[in-house]
């Protein structure tokens, strides 16, 4: 054991899980749309997001931007004339993982006469408006006006995918999900990179294996808003069912290459019918089909799956791997996790991310993740909801001070008389609510924190005062250095008081409170204060 570790121990700060868990709400941060969509942001765009609107009464798609918390009144991107079917219209938005050299972005939709088309777009010299023309880089015949899903994504491969539904109608009468010769039912996955598309290596009926090459899994009736978790890789696919269950798909990073989950042979676990076509034989071929880790029924007025993401922001860092869902029609939201292959802890969240106010979360279409991993949920009457955290933290909800070896971090502390130990976090996985060198009581995240070299800035609101911590580890002189700056975003001065849980914690002593008062050449915002550094040996 280390010195470090044994210290804890005799402080009464041995690891512990936290007491209870940050309070959640939702709060409204876009209204008046068209049949909002989708949520999504290019890679490290942290001003934007972007808003898909799948038709509006002129049945144009849209394409608009939440840029500052404001709408643009100009949209970034609009379609032609769409399908006019209650699935149909503008269905998924993917950015480049090279957005910002390459400006190029992939939309899935349905045109005027129904067919499903993957398109790209490229940004002009507005970065806020795209060039008007497109080109058409695949073409699916669509036979029914529903069971579209329309979800396009890259993945951590850098290829796009793009969720197809079985074709419309009811039951897949055209047995096309379990039929490799079609693109309908499937998940596709090609490489965008050049002028059109090319088939990835590893996909499974690449070559002169039977089978359309553009197809990585099979057997899915309308899968609706799968997602990557954008730490480990895998991959979740949320399904729509017939008439008895909804599912959750799951493949861990770097597998699913020609898993076939089922449809039409089964709804979730359940029996449904047999297919002719699948490549196995019969899907009741015990290898043939890869089961659902969570399903559910129709009870409680549920009836379609709205998938979701794995939660990886920064701002509820005591969420971090807990993935988010819902129900279309009965409005529910639900939590868990994946693990081990299972799904566990398995939470309902509505009442919890109700937002208040006389506001109220309709028909969930979407759920949404911005440049910073927050999450958004798409409202079908108009509006998108952020995800966030409903109200500070007590020190003694945060998850107590526990010890680890940092992943390259050079930031490190240690208790009193011992020297600062480099490669050692004293505090909770990285993201956590108090990583690093810690924080202050009662505040709320507003930031992912940033390292560089020896120093941690983490960024946090302690209302009307946004809080900039900084924190240098200096290894060869065993010291640790604090600094807050506190900047106060109120229209006239403001008394700052601030409790320091972490300094005082890591020396056995109780909190320290600090009150400052602002020097009266200071009166007017911005109000900085920078209180002397706090030195640990």
């Amino acid at each position: 054991m280390t010195r470090f570790l044994l210290a804890l121990l005799l402080l009464g700060l041995a690891p512990r899980e936290a007491r209870s868990e940050t309070p959640l709400t939702t709060v409204r941060v876009a209204q008046g749309l068209s049949l909002p969509l989708f949520v999504t942001a290019p890679p490290g765009d942290t001003s934007r997001v972007f808003i898909v609107e799948q038709r509006g009464p002129d049945q144009r798609g849209r394409i608009k931007i939440l840029k500052n918390g404001v709408v643009l009144s100009t949209p970034f991107l609009t379609t032609d004339p769409l399908s006019p079917g209650n699935e149909q219209g503008l269905l998924g938005l993917a950015f480049a993982p090279d957005y910002a050299t390459s400006g190029r972005f992939y939309i899935n939709y349905t045109d005027s006469n129904g067919m499903v088309r993957i398109a790209r777009y490229t940004v002009s010299a507005d970065p806020d408006v795209a060039n008007a023309a497109g080109t058409v880089i695949l073409s699916i015949y669509h036979p029914f006006t529903n069971h579209n899903g329309g979800w396009v994504g890259f993945g951590p491969d850098g290829f796009l995918y793009s969720a197809e539904g079985d074709g419309g109608s009811g039951g897949d009468p055209g047995d096309r999900a379990q039929n490799v010769d079609s693109l309908l039912g499937k998940m596709l996955r090609i490489d965008v990179s050049g002028t059109s598309y090319t088939i990835p290596p590893g996909n499974p009926f690449a070559g002169a294996t039977p089978g359309r090459d553009e197809i990585w899994a099979f057997g899915l009736r309308n899968p609706w808003r799968p997602s990557f978790d954008r730490r480990t890789g895998d991959f979740v696919i949320a399904d729509v069912g017939q008439d008895r269950i909804e599912e959750v798909n799951f493949a861990a990073a770097g597998t699913g290459a020609g898993a076939n989950y089922g449809w039409r042979c089964f709804e979730g676990s359940l029996a449904f019918s047999s297919s002719a076509t699948t490549p196995c034989g019969s899907c009741t071929v015990p290898a043939c089909t890869v089961f659902p880790v969570h399903e559910y029924d129709h009870t409680l007025g549920r009836c379609s799956i709205t998938g979701g993401y794995v939660y990886r922001g920064c701002a509820i860092p005591d969420l971090n791997g807990q993935y988010f869902f819902g129900d279309y029609c009965g409005k529910q939201i639900y939590t868990g996790r994946f693990q081990s292959g299972t799904f566990t802890g398995l939470r309902e969240r509505t009442a919890d991310l109700a937002p208040g106010g006389g506001l109220t979360i309709g028909n969930i279409t979407s759920f949404g993740e911005d440049a910073r991993g927050e999450l958004y949920i798409c409202d079908q009457g108009g509006q998108v909801f952020k995800i966030v955290p409903k109200a500070p933290l007590l020190e003694s909800d945060m998850p107590a001070l526990r010890s680890r070896t940092a992943l390259g971090d050079t930031l490190g502390s240690t208790s009193p008389g011992n020297a600062l130990l480099t490669g050692v976090t004293p505090f909770a996985d990285p993201g956590s609510r108090i990583r690093g060198i810690g924080f202050l009581e009662n505040v709320i995240l507003r930031d992912c924190s940033d390292i560089s070299g020896g120093c941690l800035t983490a960024h946090a609101r302690l209302d009307p005062f946004d809080i900039e911590l900084r924190a240098c580890v200096d290894s060869a002189a065993a010291t640790l250095t604090r600094r807050f700056v506190f900047t106060n975003t109120a229209a006239s001065s403001s008394p700052l008081a601030y409790v320091d849980v972490v300094t005082p914690r890591l020396r056995g002593e109780p909190n320290s409170s600090v009150v400052a008062s602002p020097a009266s050449a200071l009166a007017k915002p911005p109000f900085q204060a920078s209180p002397s550094p706090a030195r640990l040996r």
